[in-house]
């Protein structure tokens, strides 16, 4: 009877602790009785950003100001260049992926590089040369501007010091002046009309050009007509049509080409052995070029308007755990993590050896939870966490 019945249930009372006792390890209990959650603790911690960083925030401003200041000048005709800016009502898509690569830049986006297609590189040249006649001295400065921003080499503006990758050339005296100093004079000055750092006055450009098109390399035959551009046309068409994307962001496309071109290699290889005709193979990847150029300001080759917007991005990275040290999100989190995890084997080794856990500790593994308000902030650290600690960073 009643002996009995107590048995039976200290036999279940003690299969259920020893069931208990085995999950506890692998599992999360979730009943309030098993456990006891401690109150959080918070705290706010402030992090010094990279060199990287800076450079990339202050690159991505400055090319956002630049489509502004460009497409708001008002030269030969007003508003001329409204619909390239960031501001038209038709570039929505664009201005979008600007403020998200700035969201990007402040949670450790990473390096931004800047690309400049052969084209547009030879018509700033030729601008300098054919159309305005600068000095060799103001040419030259401008190529080595033109290299070094794509070198991802910052120069500092001439009028603030401040280093950036993209400033605004001015033509005849070749100096490299930031967007926010071109600003800044036009607010003291009124419209632009001379360089703020010498005041050598911007002229306006007198050339012969086709009647078809304005190209300075131009294909057609019809006899060339003169004309003049405003001087605040001329200055905006001369400026490099640059494109920021994240470094990170280039070199996974590349990686993907590469990729790709050995996999086809390796089905044309298979179709020649099983005797089915191919053709030549060929084991160098071709970058890709799938990122659309889009320049701050209308070059005089376009046929069409492009919105200002750099390639949106941010994930990938070097190899390793030191493809976040210049990530410093990135990096904070990687180290805590680590060092948690180095408590926690040092504390199951003290275990192992017959001695009881620390306080505080116990048998089940360390948890993190990271948690941000935007989703690309979130695979950017992932792809951080699978690189420092593989199939462990995943739930």
């Amino acid at each position: 009877g009643a002996g009995s019945a107590a048995s039976e249930t200290a036999e279940r009372a003690a299969a259920r602790a020893a069931v208990v006792g085995f999950l506890a390890p692998r599992m999360i209990r979730h009943l309030k009785r098993h456990i006891s959650v401690p109150p959080p603790r918070r705290a706010t911690v402030v992090l010094e950003t990279s060199p990287s960083e800076r450079l990339s925030y202050n690159s991505l401003v400055s090319y956002i100001r630049a489509n502004i200041v460009l497409t708001s000048l008002e030269g030969a005709e007003r508003g001329a260049g409204a619909d390239v800016s960031l501001l038209h009502h038709a570039n929505k898509k664009s201005a979008r992926a600007a403020i998200e690569n700035i969201r990007l830049t402040c949670n450790g986006g990473g390096k931004q590089v800047a690309t400049l297609s052969p084209e547009f590189y030879s018509e700033a040249v030729e601008w300098l040369n054919e159309r305005y006649h600068a000095p060799p001295h103001a040419v030259a400065r401008c190529r080595a501007f033109m290299d070094a921003a794509q070198a991802g080499e910052p120069l500092p503006c001439d009028k603030c010091s401040l280093p950036l990758l993209l400033q605004l050339v001015f033509p005849l005296c070749g100096h490299l002046v930031c967007p926010e100093c071109v600003e800044a004079s036009v607010e003291a000055s009124g419209p632009l009309s001379a360089c703020p750092v010498c005041e050598v006055a911007l002229p306006p450009v007198r050339y012969d050009t086709c009647p078809k098109c304005d190209d300075v390399r131009c294909s057609h035959q019809a006899p060339k007509v003169p004309t003049e551009a405003h001087p605040l046309d001329g200055f905006a068409y001369l400026q490099p049509g640059f494109d920021l994307q994240w470094a990170e962001t280039l070199r996974e496309a590349e990686a993907r080409a590469l990729a790709e071109s050995y996999a086809k290699q390796r089905r044309e290889e298979t179709r020649i052995k099983a005797g089915v005709g191919a053709g030549p193979s060929s084991l160098s990847a071709v970058a890709p070029s799938g990122s659309t150029t889009l320049s701050t300001v209308p070059t005089s080759s376009s046929s069409g308007a492009e919105a200002a917007s750099s390639t949106a991005g941010g994930g990938g990275g070097g190899g390793g755990g030191n493809g976040a040290l210049s990530h410093t999100k990135a990096s904070y989190i990687i180290d805590g993590i680590a060092e948690l995890r180095r408590v926690e084997r040092e504390a199951r080794a003290a275990h192992a050896a017959g001695r009881p856990y620390p306080p505080g500790h116990d048998s089940r593994p360390v948890r993190v939870a990271v948690y941000s308000e935007r989703r690309k902030t979130l695979d950017q650290l992932g792809h951080f966490l699978y690189l420092r600690f593989g199939d462990d960073a995943i739930s």
